[in-house]
């Protein structure tokens, strides 16, 4: 589909992709989440600094249709903001600065992920 195309497309020569990228992450109570982002477009300037940052999860979850996705979307959440969290620290890039998209693979849909607070 066009959606999964334009997912697996470097947007710039400058780009740097990452794939099943691994991380650890000491949040601020104390807690140690691992885990592993599939997909991370780091955008870099011509001094190769990170200007942003685009988060690409794949999900193979059986969705029925688009209608459910909204429901997917919400209970994914809480990783996506995990997942935030490491590629911020990684790049040295703001929240802001970074987006999330999950593909569902089996109808094909990229879908933005909510910012969080």
């Amino acid at each position: 589909s066009k959606a999964c195309r334009s997912a697996f497309t470097r947007p710039s020569a400058q780009a740097q992709v990452w794939r099943e990228r691994p991380f650890d992450l000491m949040l601020g109570d104390g807690q140690w989440i691992s885990g592993t982002v599939d997909r991370v477009i780091v955008e870099r300037d011509a001094s190769n600094n990170p200007v942003r940052a685009t988060i690409i999860d794949f999900k193979t979850d059986d969705v029925p249709d688009e209608a459910r996705i909204d429901e997917k979307l919400e209970g994914y959440a809480p990783q996506i903001a995990l997942y935030r969290q490491a590629v911020a620290r990684l790049t040295g890039l703001p929240p802001e600065k970074i987006s999330a998209s999950l593909l569902f693979t089996r109808l094909g849909v990229l879908r933005t992920a909510a910012p969080t607070s």
